[in-house]
């Protein structure tokens, strides 16, 4: 059944890959003839569990994505957790103090910790390959501020996005121990509180980074057992080891950053702008310093600050190059582009990966006519005219056919046998690297023999929940499977069950 889905595929390839079409239509159906003459049916999994009428019966925790952080210390308490271990980075130093500050907004965070926003210390991703690559858009664009790009012993940065993930986050580095610490900033809205919750608009109009109630913080060493572990992308090496920064497109163009400078960044502020022109701010942002915006002020603080090229996982979306052959060649996928996402799917160099997932093809994912009406959506909300409710969310504008979920590195590459497919869903968070002291280090996709069956019956009964479940593996932040793809990987794990390896 694989190797039908494979000759398909490229068989249809030709438009996207140009010369990577390597058989002719009717070759491909005298294939498939002799292929399904002698190929038996594919058989269902008995991990399936059937019920009387045939349909599976789907396992799950009764948890979804909102309840990752339950079981972690909340408000005060989870300060003093982060408290209790010493250090002297800038976020240590402003919190954990006996007068601790309070924080009711994103401009509260951005004065406490010291940045006052000018043209040069921040930029903004329209497509981001961090944990909130699926919320991210060029309506609810990911923006990182910093209180400078030069050199800095004292390095800090916080991303924000407008968004139904109410989450901030925060690197900070101790200039005595010279290492760098992950923060994460759980809040809540007020509108959460209410009958029914929050209604669509409000995660994504200016009122929603004010207001916040019910502040946790969290530092990555307590996030390594939840969805929300950022050392996947941010410790390549594992436990123990070094943290990075990390800019995938850290040189001109600079593809899917707004930028003053190039026309695909002038566009996609143009996009932006036509949205939330009538707004004051973004991510605690003047909108009248975005037209003035630049993408390199983050490279410069990523390359200052000791993590420059792809020694360190970075740099590796080659704007020029990807751009240029694109402009030559519209109707091919990039060779330079898909050469990249073939490393990353098959977790070549992954010790400086930063993460497997890689920017869009092109410049811009968010769909055109999806873009015009929330367009419109949005301003008609935001200018009285109608409700919040209206609103759709805002990181729903981009593209989500099959082949663009691909491209955008939310489905794993098409091409992948069974074991690549299983690597590309699970590696990333189950690997020999891991923390041994966590739960998540019992499944090891890198070493499937040193499983139990025990467990590889728990990762099977993972892969079968509902996409939206908490425990589901892989965790939708992550990846999304076809159910095609989901049966492929129950098959395989009941297969190397079968053979005791």
């Amino acid at each position: 059944m694989f190797l039908i889905e494979f000759l398909i595929a490229k068989s249809l390839s030709k438009s996207r890959f140009g010369s990577l079409n390597l058989i002719s239509q009717a070759s491909l159906v005298v294939i498939l003839l002799s292929i399904m003459a002698c190929s038996p049916a594919l058989k269902t999994s008995s991990s399936l569990n059937l019920d009387e009428s045939g349909n599976s019966l789907i396992p799950s925790s009764g948890l979804k994505l909102e309840n990752a952080l339950d079981d972690l210390p909340k408000n005060q308490k989870s300060l003093d957790v982060i408290c209790a271990k010493s250090g002297s980075d800038k976020f240590r130093k402003t919190f954990c103090q006996p007068n601790r500050p309070q924080i009711k907004s994103l401009r509260d965070l951005y004065s406490i910790l010291g940045i006052s926003i000018n043209d040069s210390n921040f930029s903004c991703t329209t497509n981001s390959v961090s944990l909130v690559r699926n919320d991210v858009s060029v309506l609810n664009p990911r923006c990182i501020s910093f209180p400078r790009f030069q050199q800095d012993p004292e390095a800090l940065a916080i991303g924000y996005q407008r968004g139904e993930l109410t989450l901030v986050e925060i690197i900070a580095r101790d200039p005595q121990s010279k290492e760098l610490a992950f923060y994460l900033l759980d809040y809540e809205l007020p509108c959460e509180k209410k009958p029914g919750g929050c209604q669509s608009g409000e995660y994504f109009v200016e009122s929603s980074e004010a207001g916040w109630v019910n502040l946790s913080f969290y530092e990555d060493v307590s996030l390594v057992n939840t969805a929300f572990d950022c050392t996947n992308c941010h410790q390549p090496k594992g436990h123990g080891t070094e943290k990075k920064l990390r800019m995938a497109e850290a040189s001109l163009p600079w593809t899917h950053w707004m930028s003053s400078d190039t026309d695909c960044g002038k566009s996609l502020t143009s996009d932006f702008e036509a949205a939330h022109g009538g707004e004051g701010f973004y991510a605690g942002i003047p909108l009248q310093r975005f037209p003035r915006m630049k993408a390199e002020n983050l490279e410069f603080f990523v390359n200052n600050n000791g993590f420059k090229g792809r020694t360190h996982g970075n740099d590796f979306y080659n704007s020029f190059q990807i751009e240029s052959e694109i402009t030559e060649n519209p109707d091919v996928l990039s060779p330079t582009w898909f050469e990249e996402y073939e490393r990353r799917n098959l977790f070549l160099g992954l010790d400086s990966f930063g993460g497997v997932s890689m920017p869009y093809s092109k410049c811009k994912q968010s769909d055109p006519d999806r873009l015009n009406s929330f367009t419109k959506k949005y301003r008609a909300a935001v200018s009285g005219q109608a409700s919040l409710a209206s609103v759709p969310f805002l990181n729903k504008v981009n593209k989500d056919s099959e082949i663009d979920l691909r491209d955008r590195g939310l489905l794993a590459a098409q091409h992948l046998d069974d074991k690549q497919l299983l690597e590309r869903a699970c590696l990333p968070c189950h690997n020999s690297k891991v923390d041994s002291s966590i739960s998540r280090a019992k499944f090891n996709a890198e070493l499937l023999g040193s499983n139990s069956l025990a467990t590889i019956d728990r990762a099977i009964e993972r892969v079968r929940m509902a996409n939206d479940d908490l425990e589901k593996m892989p965790p939708k932040l992550f990846l999304n499977l076809l159910d095609t793809e989901k049966q492929r990987l129950i098959n395989y794990l009941a297969s190397v069950k079968r053979r005791g390896n």
